[in-house]
């Protein structure tokens, strides 16, 4: 399966309440909350994962990182700029919830090809520890 069609078939699961990547907006479903990301601060996710081919751990990694810098005044201009090699994705405290029960890192969709992709930003230890 293809990352395209992960987000495609992808819904929300319980619908928990979300809080927005760059504001004090709420939404009932991370779903909801992702697609005002897009829409009003032109940010989007989802497409970030499949242009940059990221694998599950630098999303988990990536929104840790935005929810922890939220209030730094220029966060959405630097989350526009992120790209594969952004220093963030090296940073395995960015795996460390900022939210506890986040909606948004339980709304990332797994993929099994992300084990195989231990170059993309997910050190080594971590690819061979998601295996469960």
């Amino acid at each position: 399966m293809s990352d395209s069609e992960g987000w495609s078939d992808w819904e929300d699961e319980g619908g928990q309440p979300a809080l927005c990547l760059f504001c004090e907006s709420t939404f009932p479903s991370a779903h909801e909350t992702l697609t005002h990301c897009k829409d009003v601060h032109d940010f989007d996710l989802l497409a970030m994962h499949t242009n940059l081919k990221l694998p599950f751990y630098s999303v988990l990694k990536m929104i840790n990182y935005l929810r922890a810098h939220r209030q730094d005044a220029n966060i959405l201009q630097t989350a526009r700029q992120i790209t594969a090699d952004h220093p963030l994705f090296k940073d395995d405290d960015n795996l460390k919830p900022i939210i506890e029960g986040d909606p948004l890192l339980y709304s990332v969709p797994y993929d099994d090809d992300d084990d195989d992709e231990s170059d993309d930003g997910v050190s080594g230890d971590a690819a061979e520890g998601s295996s469960s």
